[in-house]
């Protein structure tokens, strides 16, 4: 199973915490998977021991949803979640005509391509929380710049992504990054994965479908263990693998 961690997102709304959800609700999460399809829940649902095991065994699982547009890449994807829109009427029509912008670059001295919502067109839940309660706040955290920016719509708020080893954001929301992130950041949190070893969690029985499957990778190293890139490589590679959840959660959380 590829998936991986696209955007951990959270909303926090001003006032007292509520007696019960009948008063509202204080606190919105908001966890997207990219390549997760949703048979993957029950067709894996024995294997899950964590999280996802949590949300089958108490949570509401609707398995035939369905985002009613035929571009399914990440960018327009993103731009939908929360905008209710789909892509004709956000401007996201693809990846390529996401997010990238030459005139909003990258904080912290990283190369590579600037990024924004300037595409994007209308508003999303966060502008509309925001217009009945003023104090709400959102953080938005992802390994990929266009699943951090795109469900916040167009709003210069706490924006963040990873480049090469470390988060960050561009000069579109800040002209500097908050202590915290430097902190996080400084703390060089991938290069003590470096050279680790990616191994099964269950039992080889607990899997009954094949280890080894020649397409993947290249047709290189497709079967268990896998050893992670060096403390050279570790950075910018670190993406590839499932660490790079761990390290998204982390910082959301810290954040």
């Amino acid at each position: 199973m590829t998936a991986f961690l696209a955007w951990v997102f959270a909303f926090v709304t001003g006032g007292p915490p509520p007696s019960s959800m009948d008063h509202g609700v204080s606190l919105i999460v908001l966890v997207t998977v990219d390549q997760l399809r949703p048979d993957y829940l029950i067709r894996y649902r024995s294997q899950f021991t964590g999280g996802l095991r949590a949300l089958l065994d108490a949570g509401t699982l609707y398995d035939h949803a369905r985002q009613n547009h035929a571009i399914t890449e990440t960018a327009p994807g993103h731009a939908t979640l929360l905008s209710g829109r789909e892509p004709a009427s956000t401007g996201i029509l693809d990846n390529d005509y996401g997010v990238g912008d030459p005139g909003a670059t990258l904080l912290g001295g990283h190369r590579g391509d600037g990024a924004s919502p300037r595409r994007f067109q209308g508003t999303s839940l966060f502008d509309w929380l925001l217009a009945t309660e003023p104090a709400t706040r959102v953080l938005s955290v992802s390994r990929k710049d266009r699943a951090a920016i795109l469900p916040v719509g167009r709003a210069r708020a706490p924006v963040y992504w990873w480049v090469d080893g470390m988060f960050t954001t561009s000069r579109y929301y800040a002209d500097s990054l908050p202590a915290w992130v430097r902190a996080f950041d400084a703390r060089r949190p991938a290069k003590s994965l470096a050279g680790a070893r990616w191994n099964l969690l269950l039992p080889p029985s607990a899997y009954p479908e094949p280890d080894t499957v020649a397409y993947e990778n290249g047709g290189r190293d497709v079967s268990f263990p896998h050893r992670l890139p060096g403390r050279w490589r570790i950075g910018e590679e670190i993406e590839d693998y499932p660490w790079i959840d761990s390290l998204t959660l982390a910082f959301a959380l810290e954040g």
